[in-house]
């Protein structure tokens, strides 16, 4: 993730060097939310939905 920032910080003048640091640091603090949901979404669709189709 951060390899694509240094690769295009000559091209952009720094700038996304900040993007992929703030991204960073977003994630970071609401990363394990994003997560949590996600996992969610998935278990449902992967056990619930299967049950309901197949039980």
């Amino acid at each position: 993730m951060y390899g694509i920032g240094l690769i295009l910080s000559p091209a952009t003048g720094g700038l996304s060097v900040l993007l992929v640091g703030g991204a960073g640091f977003v994630w970071g603090i609401y990363g394990g939310d994003i997560s949590n949901e996600f996992g969610s979404a998935v278990e449902e669709v992967s056990f619930d939905l299967y049950d309901r189709l197949f039980d």
